[in-house]
């Protein structure tokens, strides 16, 4: 399963030897409350923390209210700063 999010990006954080960059998320999925969602980007992807992106990712776990998953598609979806 997929999901699709619109978020702002928070900031970078190091997990196994990869960039993890955590997305501002609060709510619930399958059932579950989140109140954050960290992605593994792929190395074309970056993304810049205040910055709003529209991505469709896959969820790899889910644990202590986080989503861990990885990003397939990113589209930033604006040049401003939010923040």
């Amino acid at each position: 399963m997929s999901i699709i999010l619109v978020s702002v990006c928070q900031g970078v954080k190091s997990f196994k030897q990869e960039l993890v960059y955590s997305f501002h998320f609060r709510g619930y999925w399958s059932g579950k409350f989140v109140k954050e969602v960290c992605l593994l980007a792929n190395r074309q992807q970056e993304f810049e923390p205040g910055h709003e992106y529209l991505i469709y990712f896959q969820p790899i776990e889910y644990c202590e209210q986080v989503i861990l998953g990885r990003s397939l598609k990113v589209k930033h979806l604006e040049d401003q700063q939010l923040f």
